[in-house]
């Protein structure tokens, strides 16, 4: 019993414990054919998408202390909790299973976050096959003094260039993107800047990222024009609010192509019918060969501003499906165009 309380106290040194309960159940088969001899079965993809290699961990470190760790990084993310550890004690690794593929992605952002001393390696594993990348070529020069960029600054170190485009890609396609960096360690040196292709959504992007909580901090968004005197101003931004409310990182593409979507957009209605009267929600979808705006993101035009209002400031603080929800304001005009 000394033996254990002693681990456990040199523990919570490190970080303050927050009970986190499990709710969720692994089903341990799966209604699934046989794989093919030679491919990889899309259950066993699908696991790795949502699997991550933990290296570099404390000896002596039992699979509860992990979790317990994990899932208290997850709830500062706003994340869900850990399905699943595997520790491998003697070879100081593990892996751990997510909740979703998106939490998964998230959570590569705790890569070099230090547990007792040991700065942890998490990456993904050697069987993971990365998605097809849709995203065209972007430049990596950005003009800072454009009205169009924009400024992304208060990012965590130990965050990569594909983290941060996570973050940029649901609003649409990259012009340009620099994400500035220590030329001796590689680490960022916290701000990067991009540019889209079309620069009718900065004003959006801006109002759904600026202030956002990543890991320990919060953003800062805003557009590099402005200067870095007048940064602590946009921390804290006036923007005017409109009736329509743009949700972002609820649906994914492929719940979007599944009878299910009907079922989510009607959730979502309901969900903002709490906080006022919804006169119509717009969820572009997919279509095949075709590039549709806003596709992924969902539109909800209420009866007031005030309404749309309140419900950006309640459901940012939302998950949804396992997903961080990003709200911002929208133009009513191209809403009533259906310029998404």
């Amino acid at each position: 019993m000394k033996e254990k309380s002693s681990r456990r106290n040199s523990l919570t040194d490190h970080f303050s414990v927050l009970p986190y309960y499990l709710n969720s159940t692994r089903k341990p088969f799966r209604d699934e054919p046989p794989p093919v001899p030679g491919q990889i079965s899309s259950s066993v993809l699908q696991d790795e998408h949502r699997r991550l290699y933990v290296g570099n961990i404390p000896p002596n470190i039992t699979k509860n202390m992990l979790l317990q760790f994990f899932n208290h990084q997850m709830r500062i993310l706003n994340l869900g909790p850990i399905l699943e550890c595997q520790l491998f004690t003697a070879k100081r690794f593990a892996f751990l299973e997510f909740s979703s593929v998106d939490d998964t992605t998230q959570a590569m952002a705790l890569n070099g976050i230090n547990l007792m001393g040991k700065y942890l390696k998490i990456r993904r594993p050697d069987k993971y096959q990365r998605p097809v990348v849709i995203q065209s070529y972007t430049s990596t020069y950005v003009d800072a003094k454009s009205p169009n960029t924009i400024y992304i600054g208060a990012l965590p170190s130990f965050i990569s260039d594909d983290q941060v485009k996570e973050l940029l890609l649901p609003f649409g396609k990259l012009r340009a993107f620099k994400h500035v960096k220590d030329l001796q360690t590689g680490k960022s040196k916290g701000f990067a800047f991009c540019e889209y292709e079309d620069v009718g959504v900065t004003d959006q992007v801006v109002d759904a990222l600026n202030w956002l909580q990543l890991c320990d901090r919060k953003l800062i968004v805003q557009r590099a024009s402005l200067g870095a005197k007048k940064a602590q101003k946009a921390a804290h931004p006036s923007l005017s609010s409109t009736e329509v409310l743009c949700l972002v990182n609820v649906v994914t593409l492929d719940e979007l192509r599944q009878e299910k979507s009907v079922d989510i957009l009607k959730g979502i209605r309901e969900e903002c019918e709490k906080f006022g009267v919804v006169r119509s929600v717009e969820m572009p979808r997919p279509i095949e060969g075709e590039d549709v705006p806003g596709c992924g993101n969902v539109f909800v035009l209420f009866d007031s501003a005030l309404d749309c209002q309140k419900a950006k400031e309640e459901l940012c603080k939302r998950n949804f499906n396992g997903r961080a929800v990003i709200t911002s304001y929208f133009d009513p005009e191209k809403y009533n165009r259906r310029e998404f």
